[in-house]
């Protein structure tokens, strides 16, 4: 549940789309954060040498410390993100230009605006043809339904299997 995030975390959500799941009538909006895995930084775990069993207590030490840092407010999970280097290096080529074009197509596809945001997704697959999402809407209104929205759209799609 996005609600629950802070506002900060909830900016970093990207929409993708809007579903019923099978049994479900209530639309559902599904949401990413995005990462990139490509060209990371290779960095030399500073644990290698450790066993398991100390790797294990160690973490678990560092975990519980975190908890109880965030517990009783002395950090939030934004300030620890934004302080961790391999979430920041996930983070790194995060395009704001595409997201803010991303998220322009997907309004116009929920809104029925299937001709523009079908010109727009096509566009948004060239840019990026690894991203999932762009890829996912760009098949259901290119290819499946030819940029044609679908009798009675009421703004979200139907899932009927899982």
């Amino acid at each position: 549940m996005r609600a629950l995030l802070s506002s900060n975390l909830q900016k970093i959500c990207r929409e993708i789309d809007t579903v019923t799941v099978v049994g479900s009538v209530h639309p559902m909006r599904l949401f990413t954060i995005d990462i990139q895995t490509e060209d990371m930084e290779v960095t030399d775990d500073p644990l290698a040498n450790v066993s398991i069993k100390e790797k294990k207590a160690i973490r678990d030490e560092m975990r519980k410390r975190l908890h109880e840092k965030l517990y009783k407010g002395e950090i939030t999970t934004w300030v620890e993100f934004n302080n961790d280097r391999d979430f920041l290096e996930l983070r790194k080529n995060v395009d704001a230009k595409f997201e803010f074009q991303f998220a322009k197509a997907y309004r116009q596809y929920i809104d029925g605006d299937w001709k523009a945001a079908g010109a727009a997704l096509k566009k948004l697959v060239e840019w990026r043809p690894k991203d999932g999402p762009s890829v996912n809407l760009d098949k259901i209104v290119n290819q499946r339904q030819k940029a044609v929205k679908p009798e009675g759209w009421p703004g979200y799609r139907e899932l009927t299997s899982k």
